[in-house]
Order: structure tokens, then C-alpha cells, then sequence
């Protein structure tokens, strides 16, 4: 059974070769044009070397808004009010929150537009992006 299954293993690695080279020949205009794409995305990038810190400058963006949500949950939370739980009779230790209905609003405002600003961000780059190619 050893030689039918190496055999097998043969023929199917001839017929996904010969199904590659078929999809080749038959996107060879949409290849060409993408070489083409890529031909010229380097020359701006050598013209504009500055475009390189685009994505540097978009994570950092991301990175302070991050780091900007992290920091405000903390001190809404803080503002809610606790109770202290009892567990196996030790009284203290462990605190639960109580939301209301507005500071369940207050965490879903923030949370989403932690979301639409990084959106806004998104666009920001993509637009600065297009911009100077265009200008180029």
C-alpha cells in the first residue's frame, strides 16, 4: 500500500502544479497589473521616504488611545458604588459594583468612542497616505 499512497502523494502534487499553472496563464493580465501596482507603490515609497513613519505615527496614535481607555475605566469605576461581599465568613475582601443604568451609558459612550476615534485615526492615515501620492 506503501507505492499507491507515494503514488497518490505524486499525482497530487502534479495536478494542484498543473491547476496553479492554468490559474497563472489565465490571471496573467490581473499579475501584470499587479507588478505594475507594486512597481510604482516602491517608487513613492523611495521618492517619499517619509511615508515609512506613517504607520509608526498611526500605532502610536493607537497605542495612546489605548492606553488613554485603560486608564478612564478605572476612574468611572471608581465612581460607582461598592459594597463589600461576604465570603466563607470573611467580610472585606472582595467588593462588588453596583452600575446604574447612567453609568452603564457612561461606559458604552466611552467605549465606543474609543472605537470611532480609532476609525477617525484610520481615515487620518489613509488620507494622509493618498494625499502625498496624489501630490507626487
Amino acid at each position: 500500500w506503501i507505492p499507491a499512497a507515494v503514488a497518490t502523494g505524486i499525482s497530487a502534487l502534479f495536478f494542484v502544479a498543473a491547476v496553479s499553472l492554468i490559474g497563472c496563464l489565465c490571471a496573467r493580465r490581473r499579475l501584470d497589473v499587479a507588478s505594475d501596482c507594486i512597481r510604482e507603490s516602491c517608487a513613492v515609497m523611495v521618492a517619499m521616504p517619509s511615508l515609512l513613519l506613517l504607520p509608526v505615527l498611526d500605532s502610536l496614535c493607537y497605542l495612546l488611545l489605548s492606553a488613554a481607555l485603560l486608564l478612564s475605566l478605572p476612574l468611572m469605576l471608581s465612581s460607582t458604588e461598592v459594597s463589600s461581599v461576604t465570603v466563607l465568613g470573611i467580610t472585606g475582601v472582595f467588593r462588588q459594583f453596583h452600575l446604574s443604568v447612567a453609568d452603564y451609558g457612561r461606559l458604552t459612550a466611552l467605549v465606543f468612542s474609543c472605537f470611532w476615534l480609532q476609525e477617525v485615526i484610520g481615515a487620518a492615515c489613509t488620507l494622509a497616505t493618498a494625499y502625498s501620492v496624489a501630490l507626487w
